[in-house]
């Protein structure tokens, strides 16, 4: 496995559980970049902008992650802060609104959840709005999960099976040995062979040279680019902001159970 981050230790623990052996090599420490970084919105009321698989897959995957959270932390005995809280998207004229409503009909084809609420309604979600004349769509299943709890659990659980996590090890490349796959260093080092390679890199993936054949009826690799945004922090009473994410255009605000507030 390349990539230590919650995908990859995600995906090595289903694969332990499945019986085989994993290791986990990462350039960097476990869960130390993106991942912990997020703001840990599961929000396919907000995320989505064109329809297409990927876009099902982050209905099917957010229906899915109640049931997956409590499975982890029953495995690794610490508790995983995940609030489904819904999220609000706000608009302050009649040219973000309109984008709002044609967004909510594209939506509703996923079958995401939409509700426009009233002024009372919006007010009784975010006690501390404000703004006059301001229009609102409600997401009641967006939902909001905290990065760190995540990847504590699942280090808690991937050290109980005794995973291999090899920090600080970078793979340069992954090559095909006719019946086995063989991971390279950068120094051209060999790292390991295996049987299978799964790639969760996140957006140093594409620093990983694949020197394998053509693979029959699979896609072709896509470009990996990173993307960098900007968050802030500070500390509330629990319960400040009423509850809900609030979006406005590309930037959003949440509180956290314990009352932490993230911006970005």
């Amino acid at each position: 496995m390349v990539g230590a981050g919650i995908i990859g230790a995600s995906i090595a623990w289903r694969l332990v559980d499945a019986g085989m052996k994993v290791s986990l090599y990462d350039a960097g420490s476990f869960a130390g970049e993106a991942s912990t970084a997020a703001a840990g919105m599961l929000a396919p009321g907000g995320e989505v902008t064109h329809l297409g698989g990927w876009a099902l897959d982050t209905v099917e995957a957010r229906a899915l992650y109640r049931a997956w959270a409590q499975q982890l932390e029953a495995a690794s005995g610490h508790n995983v802060d995940f609030l489904e809280c819904g999220a609000i998207d706000l608009a302050f004229n009649d040219t973000e609104w309109a984008g709002i409503l044609k967004r909510r009909e594209m939506l509703r084809q996923l079958g995401i959840r939409i509700e426009v609420l009233t002024e009372n309604q919006l007010r009784e979600k975010i006690p501390g709005l404000t703004t006059e004349s301001c229009r609102a769509l409600y997401f009641p299943d967006d939902a909001l999960v905290s990065p760190l709890d995540v990847a504590k659990a699942l280090r808690l659980v991937l050290d109980s099976c005794k995973v291999e996590i090899r920090e600080h090890t970078p793979v340069a490349s992954c090559r095909w040995n006719r019946d086995r796959f063989t991971l390279i260093a950068p120094n051209g080092s060999q790292l390991t062979e295996a049987d299978a390679v799964v790639l969760a890199a996140g957006a140093w993936s594409g620093k990983v040279h694949l020197d394998i054949p053509p693979q029959p009826q699979a896609e072709p690799l896509r470009e990996v680019l990173p993307v960098r945004g900007h968050m802030i922090y500070c500390h509330r009473d629990p319960g400040t902001l009423g509850g809900p994410i609030v979006r406005h255009n590309h930037l959003y605000v949440l509180q956290r159970t314990n009352g932490s507030v993230l911006g970005g």
